[in-house]
């Protein structure tokens, strides 16, 4: 959904755990399969986000922007602006921390609401990123 790491750094993770599996000493252990099953999780997972889930991320940021928007919280606007065109995981995922942190500082009764809202689109994107990897699964993508 919104991993630190990049696409690089998981590739080079599932790489690393291919190499000792193939490099242990005892190949047919359950712990070398295991890894081997891991790493290959890890990648079709890997495979879905790239396809897929950058433009899910895009419409969520823009979502969370409408919605900082229509909430009135002049303060918040410039978070808007940030918010609407990010994709990045990385990035999406500092801004809408700051957000909610924005958010829970504020008194207002607009916050809280506002806060609930976004939290409620957070748990809508999670859902779509298992959609999307039970999907290619499905189609033997996985």
């Amino acid at each position: 959904m919104l991993n630190p790491l990049t696409p690089a750094e998981v590739v080079t993770a599932i790489g690393a755990a291919a190499r000792d599996a193939a490099r242990s000493e005892e190949p047919g252990n359950a712990f070398g399969r295991a890894s081997l099953l891991s790493a290959y999780s890890g990648s079709r997972h890997l495979a879905v986000e790239i396809e897929h889930f950058d433009a899910e991320r895009a419409v969520f940021a823009a979502d969370v922007a409408d919605a900082v928007q229509a909430a009135g919280l002049p303060a918040l606007a410039p978070l808007a602006t940030r918010l609407r065109g990010t994709s990045a995981a990385a990035p999406l995922g500092d801004l809408v921390c700051e957000l909610l942190d924005a958010l829970r500082a504020d008194p207002a009764p607009g916050a809280a609401t506002l806060r609930g809202a976004v939290q409620a689109r957070l748990a809508h994107l999670a859902d779509r990123e298992v959609e999307l990897l039970a999907d290619a699964i499905e189609a033997g993508r996985g």
